[in-house]
């Protein structure tokens, strides 16, 4: 390589224009091309010239190219993740990043919520103050666990919270702060509703699988709905079983 005459770059990308010779047999040619890289590689395109003109534009003009790209992969594997309601992650987004959880060796709690009388607001005030309601209750489930916590919307009224760290009483305690700020009244409009959350907790056992997990804390939920709701169960092992419908 004999020069590298001009860099662009951004947050993740750096470009580089520089020029080389390459021989074909007697013949020696000056050539240019960008070095391109991202993340640890670099990958080098090369356009063959025959004068020493080189498009200093070059550069800024491929990284443009090369954001355009990136910046549609960000919109759809944000469309594939993440919740349009809430904007918190969908199920895929939790498997995913659970899954990446469950790697490590410590312990993990998950809390399943759905939302009581949630139904009742979509009948009466319409979707669009249901998903005020959605938006609202995912903020609240935010605010109220720590900032490496996962939360969730699964569908409908019902969301989950991933706790690393967390077992047993400590998961009951928290799930009981998540109840408790649910059972504020929401705001909607000129309204106060009241709606509060069954939830159900469960903390990982050794080898089990997202699914395995998951299950046993939508058991807890449902024992908590069927208690009237607005109350925290912990899962035990009679929750192993699958829940079949009514």
């Amino acid at each position: 390589v004999e020069q590298v005459r001009r860099w662009a770059s951004s947050d993740q990308l750096s470009v580089g224009f520089l020029t080389f010779e390459t021989t074909d047999g007697p013949v020696v040619h000056r050539c240019s091309g960008a070095a391109l890289g991202r993340g640890g590689n670099v990958v080098l395109r090369v356009e063959r010239r025959v004068d020493d003109d080189l498009d200093e534009a070059a550069p800024s003009v491929l990284l443009a190219e090369l954001e355009t790209r990136r910046a549609a992969e960000v919109r759809l594997t944000r469309l594939a993740f993440q919740d349009p309601v809430t904007g918190l992650l969908n199920r895929t987004g939790f498997d995913d990043r659970l899954r990446s959880r469950l790697a490590s060796a410590g312990p993990l709690s998950v809390i399943y919520v759905d939302l009581d009388r949630f139904k009742a607001i979509n009948d009466v005030f319409g979707h669009e103050a249901g998903d005020e309601a959605l938006r609202e209750a995912g903020r609240r489930l935010v605010s109220a666990v720590r900032p490496d916590d996962l939360v969730a919307r699964l569908g409908g009224d019902e969301f989950v919270a991933a706790l690393p760290g967390v077992a047993g009483e400590p998961g009951l305690t928290i799930g009981r702060r998540l109840a408790a700020t649910l059972g504020e009244p929401f705001r909607l409009g000129d309204d106060h509703l009241e709606l509060g959350g069954s939830l159900g907790v469960a903390t990982r056992r050794r080898g089990e699988g997202v699914g395995d997990l998951l299950r046993r804390a939508d058991a807890a939920m449902y024992r908590a709905k069927r208690h009237g709701g607005r109350r925290v169960e912990l899962a035990t092992h009679d929750d192993a079983a699958p829940r079949l419908p009514a």
